[in-house]
């Protein structure tokens, strides 16, 4: 069991993992796969709205597939103005290979943003099941 009580700050992160107990029979094996890290940031502090972009900057071309998939982009929102900004949308652009998972729509309504205030959104996004090395752009 995670026991852990830590009250304080010192800039860092964190992640734990676990889970659920699996009995294996002698010779069997199975393998658990963790992705965790930063992807690339890059800021337009000029700009009325700021939008900082989270997500995987790689997939893995497997046998069966990408990995993983699905897969989160995360968009970080920012109202860098004085003022109230009305009916800010969220869109993202795919190439033809990568579609909106199951219920993630491409068009997201973030709804007014008040001066200075932050806001998340978030797609699952899905890749094609012939895995080949490719370069994809995806922007929103």
């Amino acid at each position: 069991m995670w026991d852990f009580n830590y009250t304080g700050n010192n800039g860092d992160s964190a992640i734990a993992t676990y889970w659920e107990f699996k009995e294996l029979a002698p010779g069997e094996t199975t393998e658990y796969i963790t992705y965790y890290g930063l992807s690339k940031v890059t800021i337009a502090g000029d700009k009325p709205l700021v939008v900082l972009v989270s997500g995987n900057t790689s997939l893995n071309a497997t046998e069966t597939g990408y990995v993983p998939t699905p897969f989160t982009i995360t968009a970080y929102i920012t109202n860098n103005t004085g003022e109230t900004i009305k009916n800010v949308e969220a869109k993202i652009i795919l190439p033809d290979e990568i579609v909106p998972y199951t219920g993630t729509d491409i068009d997201i309504a973030v709804g007014d943003m008040a001066a200075g205030s932050h806001k998340q959104v978030s797609w699952q996004l899905f890749t094609g099941q012939i895995p080949e090395q490719k370069l994809w752009n995806i922007k929103l």
